[in-house]
């Protein structure tokens, strides 16, 4: 559905994926899970897509972007897609490519942010990037390649 050129080996999000509980679905607003496809519909509102995957056989979740569901059979790798909202059928917390690492940061893998630079450190393990963002004035989020933080001020 959408172009992999956001793509990069690891990139670690502050705060940047809104997560809401829904009935049977959880919502992550600004998010596409690439791939698997295996239906669409038309839907004025991403909630409405829930109630479909769990009438679609073998939908597991769903991403919703300008009206239309997207239904899907697998997860794929999270890509940033202002705009988006994905959900995951019957689940009540994150996405398993959402891996919490502190109370305010979570590791997004293969999303790259692009833009907004305000500063660099240098860390080997991506987690320790947040603390680095929590002590930046402005931080926001943070893409983490290589042993690079790259410091963000917007999402």
């Amino acid at each position: 559905m959408v172009s992999k050129a956001f793509q990069v080996a690891a990139t670690v999000l502050a705060l940047a994926v809104d997560i809401v509980s829904g009935q049977t679905c959880s919502e992550f607003r600004n998010v596409d899970f690439d791939g698997y496809d295996i239906s669409t519909t038309n839907r004025a509102n991403p909630t409405e897509c829930c109630a479909d995957c769990e009438i679609t056989p073998n939908c597991k979740l769903y991403n919703w972007f300008d009206g239309v569901c997207y239904l899907k059979s697998a997860q794929g790798s999270s890509i940033l897609l202002p705009g988006a909202v994905s959900g995951i059928l019957g689940m009540a917390s994150a996405p398993t490519t959402s891996k919490p690492i502190h109370s305010t940061c979570s590791i997004l893998p293969d999303v790259d942010l692009d833009g907004g630079d305000i500063g660099a450190t240098y860390q080997s393990d991506p987690a320790n990037c947040c603390a680095d963002c929590k002590s930046t004035l402005g931080c926001k989020a943070y893409n983490w390649f290589d042993g690079v933080c790259y410091l963000k001020n917007a999402r």
